[in-house]
């Protein structure tokens, strides 16, 4: 019977205490810093951020996407590979340039070498609130095709392997698993892979290719996600760790990622079922104690 008052005092301390209306402008206030990031960049850009807090809490409001991540529950395997929750990898220019980051963002009186990310320098795009903004043009695109690839079931040695300075992750990609097709790369240059449309639930990328690939999509791989390739279900499998892929056939001209909200659904029913025969079981117990 001490149930019942337990889920009494967790539902009364939910509602008190876990959602709370607040002025938006208190804890997220306009700043130039966010509005020239979204104004040069693209919905699909990432941004990083280092000692700049108070702008830091501005990105998720703003729909600027993080590398970082926005809190300390983004999935396992990817705050493994990022370096956790103090994102120690993010100025690793292997998981800067595969996560696609575009702008990084540090105090002003920082020193940050102009090659940290790549042979490219950094560009300085402005510097507002004491804060400057560099662009990374050394990034991967948000997707991308790959012919050859490694398979290895360690996510530390995968990780380790993206850190490695001397890995090309444009042309090889780490696996946890065998591929189910034979891949090749494109030896002519001409496959090619743009994201047509973008959002929260579903991703459609548009692919020439004339050898059998694996479309690489550097957003954060999920059970939950399903591949369509030209109509037809494929596998996603895990990539560089963290990510996802999904192989590509020759003469294949488009892939959907669409997120399948039932898994989900299927655990909120179990869930309620399982409250529901808990009540029973407990109804009838206190019924048969008062007989």
């Amino acid at each position: 019977m001490a149930v019942v008052p337990l889920i009494m005092v967790a539902s009364g301390s939910f509602s008190s205490k876990f959602i709370q209306p607040c002025d938006r402008t208190f804890g997220f206030p306009d700043g130039p810093v966010v509005d020239i990031v979204k104004e040069n960049g693209e919905a699909t850009d990432r941004t990083s951020g280092f000692l700049v807090r108070p702008v830091w809490f501005q990105f998720a409001y703003n729909k600027v996407q993080s590398a970082q991540g926005y809190s300390t529950r983004q999935l396992y395997w990817y705050s493994e590979i990022a370096g956790w929750t103090k994102c120690t990898n993010c100025l690793n220019a292997n998981f800067a340039n595969l996560t696609g980051t575009r702008y990084i963002l540090c105090p002003q009186n920082w020193t940050l070498p102009i090659n940290t990310l790549g042979p490219v320098p950094l560009d300085t795009v402005a510097i507002e609130d004491s804060i400057v903004i560099l662009e990374n043009h050394n990034r991967f695109p948000r997707t991308f095709l790959v012919g050859k690839y490694v398979v290895e079931k360690d996510n530390s040695a995968i990780r380790e392997c993206v850190m490695d300075p001397d890995e090309d992750l444009r042309a090889l990609c780490y696996l946890d698993r065998e591929p189910a097709m034979d891949l090749s790369p494109d030896s002519l240059g001409e496959s090619s892979s743009k994201i047509s449309h973008y959002s929260p639930d579903s991703v459609v990328v548009e692919v020439e290719t004339s050898t059998n690939q694996l479309l690489v999509l550097s957003d954060a791989y999920y059970p939950a996600w399903r591949a369509i390739v030209d109509g037809h279900e494929k596998e996603i499998l895990r990539a560089y760790g963290a990510f996802r892929a999904v192989e590509v056939p020759a003469g294949s001209r488009e892939v959907v990622f669409r997120y399948d909200r039932y898994i989900n659904s299927l655990g909120m029913y179990l869930s309620i079922f399982g409250l529901m025969v808990a009540a029973l079981t407990l109804g009838f117990a206190f019924r048969r104690r008062l007989k």
